[in-house]
C-alpha cells in the first residue's frame, strides 16, 4: 500500500482460431503518490473474476509506468462456483436509487469470456449467438454479485451497433456474424433485444447509449447532393474550411456534423427515436443516453466553429445581432466579432440551441415511454484539446466548470428543474501512468464551482469513467504459446482502498 505503481493484470486466452488477439480481459491497480496515507504499510488484495474460455489461460502482469517498479505478492487462483452469489437476496430495482455499471463500448462479451465460433472456410474466429448470450448472462450474474441494479451500455459506437438499423447502416465491428461462410446470420443479430429480455427477467434497468461520432448515411447523402444547405452540415471555421479537413478524424471518429443545424438535429433525432420505439416497451427500459465526447458531434466544438452562412443567419434572426462579414473573408470577420465583443451572446445562443434540441429529444422519448429519461453522459466531454488547454493552470486566467462546459455548448442552467434531460456530472478516474489524463482529472476536481454547477438538477447523477490505457507488449508476440499473437492491452486501473470508495 506504500509503493506508487500502476500494475496491469491481464488474462490471455486464444480465440476459436487459436490466435491471441485484442480485446481481452485487462485490469490494473493504481497507487498514486499523493494518495498514500500515513498509516502503516500493508498488503492489499485485488480480485479479478473471469470465466475461462480454455483449459490453459495465461496471467500476464505488466508494469504500466516507465519510471517506477511494479510489485506484487502471492497470486491465488480460486474456483468452484457454478454461479456468482448475489450481493442481496432481493432484486434492487423498484423505487431504489439507480446504481448502474457503465460500458463506453459494447464489449461485454469480451469481458465475460463469451465463446467464439470458428468459421471453417476462412479460419477466422467470429461472433455467434452463443458469444453474446454467454456474455449477457454472465454480465447479469456479475451485476447481481457486486450490487448494481442497472447498466448503461453503448449500443451504437464507431460506426457499428449491437442492433439492426436502416438509419445507421452499422459495420461489422461489433458483430462479425455476417462473415460466416455458412450464412447462419443472414440478418444482423439484435443483441440489444436479447439484453433487454435478460434484464426484464432479472428486474434490472437497461439504458442503451448512443455515441454520435461516425458518419450518418442520410447526412452524407445530403452533403454529396451539395447546394447551400450542404455547407451548414459541417462545422465551418475562420478559414472557411470544414473542421474535419483541418483536424483529421481519430480512428474514424470526429465531430463530423454541425449540431446547430436543423437537418443534423432531424437525423440524430430519428436515430434516437428508432431505438426508443423498438425497445421502449420493455419493463427494463430506463431511457436513452447520449454519449458526449470531443470526438463526436453530440456536443459542440470550441466557439470558433459554426461560422457558415445558414447558422449565422439563424443567430442573427434569433438574437437580433447583426454579424459583419461579406465575401471570401466573411468567415474570419465573423470569428473576430463573435469571439470578441459578442462572445457571451454567441456562447449562450449555442448552448440554448443545444438545450432546445435535447429538450425535444426528451419530449419525443416521453411520447413513447412516459417514465423514460434522456441522459447526457459526458465521460469525455472535457477531454478535447481545447478543453485540456483551457483547464491547464495559468496565472493569466481563472478557469471554472461553468465556463468549460459552456465552451462545448452546455449551460448547466438549462438542465435545472423538472422535466429536463439528466446532465450527468463527469467524474474521470485516470491512473498516474497517463500523465495528461491524470492531470485533467486533477484539474477537474479542483475547479472552484465544480459542486455548485450541478446543484439544482432535477435528477442529480454522476458518471464515473475509468480512463483506459493502451499498452502494447510487442515482446510477447514471438514468445506467446498462442500464435499468431498481437499483444495489445486496454487496461482500466482501479484506485485502492479509500480512494476507490470515494465514489
Amino acid at each position: 500500500s506504500d509503493v506508487p505503481q500502476t500494475l496491469g493484470i491481464s488474462i490471455l486466452e486464444p480465440n476459436a482460431a487459436g490466435a491471441l488477439m485484442p480485446i481481452g480481459l485487462d485490469s490494473a491497480i493504481d497507487v498514486q503518490p499523493e494518495r498514500l496515507g500515513g498509516g502503516s504499510p500493508q498488503w492489499l488484495r485485488h480480485r479479478l473474476i473471469f470465466w475461462p474460455r480454455t483449459s490453459s489461460p495465461l496471467l500476464l502482469m505488466t508494469n504500466c509506468q516507465a519510471r517506477l517498479p511494479a510489485v506484487y505478492g502471492k497470486i491465488r487462483l480460486l474456483g468452484g462456483w457454478e454461479h456468482l452469489p448475489p450481493a442481496s437476496p432481493a432484486p434492487l430495482r423498484s423505487g431504489r436509487r439507480l446504481l448502474a455499471a457503465y460500458y463506453d463500448r459494447p464489449l461485454f462479451h469480451e469481458n465475460f469470456g463469451g465463446s467464439e465460433a470458428l468459421d471453417a472456410w476462412s479460419g477466422h474466429s467470429l461472433d455467434d449467438w452463443l458469444t453474446f448470450y454467454e456474455g449477457g448472462t454472465r454480465l447479469i450474474e456479475y451485476l447481481h454479485h457486486v450490487g448494481y441494479n442497472g447498466l448503461m451500455i453503448s449500443a451504437m459506437a464507431d460506426g457499428s451497433s449491437i442492433y439492426p438499423s436502416a438509419l445507421v447502416e452499422p459495420t461489422l465491428r461489433y458483430d462479425k456474424g455476417a462473415l460466416f461462410a455458412t450464412g447462419q446470420d443472414p440478418i444482423r443479430k439484435d443483441v440489444l433485444e436479447m439484453l433487454f429480455r435478460l434484464f426484464d427477467r432479472e428486474q434490472l434497468t437497461l439504458i442503451p447509449a448512443l455515441d454520435f461520432a461516425a458518419p450518418l448515411p442520410a447526412l452524407e447523402a445530403a452533403a454529396r447532393r451539395g447546394g447551400p444547405a450542404a455547407e451548414s452540415l459541417r462545422w465551418i471555421g475562420p478559414e472557411g474550411k470544414p473542421l474535419t479537413q483541418l483536424e483529421p478524424p481519430y480512428r474514424g471518429l470526429a465531430p463530423y456534423y454541425n449540431l446547430l443545424d436543423p437537418d443534423v438535429q432531424t437525423e440524430m433525432l430519428a436515430v434516437i427515436r428508432e431505438v426508443a420505439a423498438r425497445y421502449g416497451h420493455h419493463p427494463s427500459f430506463g431511457g436513452v443516453a447520449i454519449q458526449l465526447s470531443a470526438r463526436g458531434y453530440a456536443q459542440l466544438p470550441p466557439p470558433e466553429w459554426g461560422l457558415d452562412d445558414r447558422t449565422i443567419s439563424r443567430f442573427e434572426q434569433e438574437t437580433g445581432i447583426k454579424v459583419p462579414g461579406a465575401g471570401p473573408e466573411r468567415y474570419a470577420e465573423r470569428a473576430a466579432f463573435l469571439l470578441g465583443p459578442r462572445r457571451a451572446a454567441w456562447l449562450h445562443w449555442r448552448a440554448e440551441t443545444l438545450a432546445k434540441f435535447y429538450a425535444t429529444v426528451q419530449s419525443q422519448l416521453w411520447a413513447i415511454r412516459p417514465d423514460a429519461r434522456v441522459y447526457l453522459a459526458g465521460s469525455n466531454v472535457l477531454a478535447g484539446n481545447d478543453s485540456q488547454y483551457q483547464l491547464r493552470p495559468a496565472l493569466t486566467r481563472r478557469v471554472t466548470m461553468y465556463e468549460s462546459l459552456l465552451r462545448v455548448g452546455l449551460d448547466v442552467q438549462h438542465y435545472h428543474g423538472q422535466g429536463r434531460p439528466v446532465l450527468l456530472r463527469p467524474e474521470r478516474v485516470a491512473p498516474a501512468s497517463l500523465p495528461a489524463a491524470h492531470a485533467l482529472s486533477l484539474e477537474m476536481e479542483q475547479l472552484p464551482d465544480r459542486d455548485r454547477c450541478f446543484q439544482g438538477m432535477s435528477v442529480p447523477g454522476s458518471l464515473f469513467f475509468h480512463q483506459p490505457q493502451e499498452v502494447r507488449v510487442a515482446s510477447l508476440d514471438g514468445r506467446s504459446p498462442f500464435q499468431p499473437c498481437y499483444a495489445w492491452l486496454v487496461v482500466q486501473a482501479a484506485q485502492v482502498e479509500s480512494r476507490n470508495r470515494q465514489r
